[in-house]
């Protein structure tokens, strides 16, 4: 989902900024997750689409995207609660823990899923229109993006 969520925030900003799909794939390819954002919030911010803004970070915020990619995984004996234990170093040293039930989780990812669309409609993207899907193939294709 979160490679999904990566394209159309690439997607958003290729088409604000009017660069050739290769163009945005060069200045964008280097970028971490966090930049990708903040440049679309900024694009977003020009068009006052503060909505828009306030849509993506409900659904980041959510998302705990930071501790699911990179936090260690574990789980307890039983299988019956797992969590991802992400470590930052800032002033100082901190684990913190995102601990789930299988349902939970679940529901977690469904609502992340829910967010992310309610984000996605904000900046124009609808997934279930076919000539914006092929628009979103065509950038990925161009970009060198295996599909």
């Amino acid at each position: 989902m979160w490679n999904q969520v990566e394209l159309y925030i690439e997607f958003a900003i290729h088409r604000r900024t009017g660069m050739s799909a290769l163009h945005s794939s060069v200045v964008l390819g280097g970028l971490q997750h966090k930049a990708k954002v903040s440049i679309l919030k900024s694009l977003l911010k020009l068009e006052g689409k503060d909505d828009a803004v306030s849509k993506i970070n409900t659904a980041l915020t959510y998302a705990k995207r930071n501790a699911l990619m990179h936090g260690m995984p574990g789980s307890e004996e039983d299988g019956s609660i797992f969590g991802f234990f992400h470590r930052r170093v800032d002033d100082k040293y901190q684990v913190q823990a995102h601990r789930f039930t299988a349902d939970e989780f679940h529901d977690h990812v469904w609502e992340f899923a829910r967010l992310a669309n309610e984000a996605l409609l904000a900046i124009d993207i609808d997934e279930t229109d076919a000539q914006l899907k092929a628009e979103i193939d065509e950038y990925g294709k161009a970009a060198g993006f295996p599909l």
